[in-house]
């Protein structure tokens, strides 16, 4: 009924179709015609699985899709309406839990150091940075001008600690936006005393390792 050629050409368009491998609108075209020659010729399942790669194609010709905020990653987005200057809390894990890493020896120093480099930076503003053993809490607003953003300014402060101090810091991070006045004093209670509850010091101004704009430890005078 078909001649060699014919044969080759349906079986070549139809195994492109069915993988997506078309590169653009002729090939797409001559998957097209190939779901057409075997619409009658072949059984209902590989003629569904021909329009199945079809479609594929025609998803792989649309033009990219970006959103506005492309500096914020899929996985820590806020909506278009939040705030820019929104504050954040966020966590961030060591890779081991429950072997002490961040408060050992100076390197709560060098980290403290590098939080205040990203914010001269203009990368971010944080007001509050407190290292646990195996884990940090702060309370966080960010630049979202071209190249920063939540997920860029953590991913890059993560990825120089880790190389240059040797933290194994988990591949992801906790963040809540912070939606009012008392979220905002909830969250800073618990960072306050968090080493509290961790039972590693009485009370929460014996904890050496918090980090303010203007200083390292707790003021008194100013809990």
């Amino acid at each position: 009924m078909w001649s060699p050629r014919s044969r080759s050409w349906w079986r070549r368009g139809i195994t492109r179709a069915r993988w997506g491998e078309a590169d653009g609108p002729h090939e797409a075209g001559t998957a097209l015609r190939a779901v057409r020659w075997g619409a009658w010729a072949f059984p209902w399942t590989a003629r569904l699985a021909s329009l199945i790669g079809l479609l594929l194609i025609l998803c792989r010709m649309l033009p990219e899709f970006r959103p506005d905020r492309s500096a914020r990653s899929r996985g820590h987005v806020p909506p278009e309406w939040v705030d820019g200057e929104a504050t954040f809390f966020l966590t961030i894990n060591c890779q081991r839990r429950g072997v002490p890493q961040l408060t050992i020896d100076e390197l709560p120093g060098k980290l403290f150091a590098c939080v205040s480099h990203y914010r001269e930076l203009r990368r971010w503003w944080p007001e509050i940075v407190i290292l646990m053993p195996d884990h940090l809490h702060m309370l966080v607003t960010f630049s979202w001008e071209p190249g920063n953003g939540m997920n860029a300014v953590i991913r890059d402060w993560k990825r120089y600690t880790a190389r240059t101090f040797g933290i194994e810091w988990q591949r992801d991070y906790f963040d809540h936006r912070v939606r009012s006045e008392a979220d905002h004093a909830d969250k800073w209670q618990y960072i306050r005393e968090n080493p509290v509850r961790s039972r590693l010091v009485e009370c929460y101004d014996q904890w050496a390792h918090v980090w303010f704009p203007d200083r390292v430890g707790w003021d008194r005078k100013n809990p």
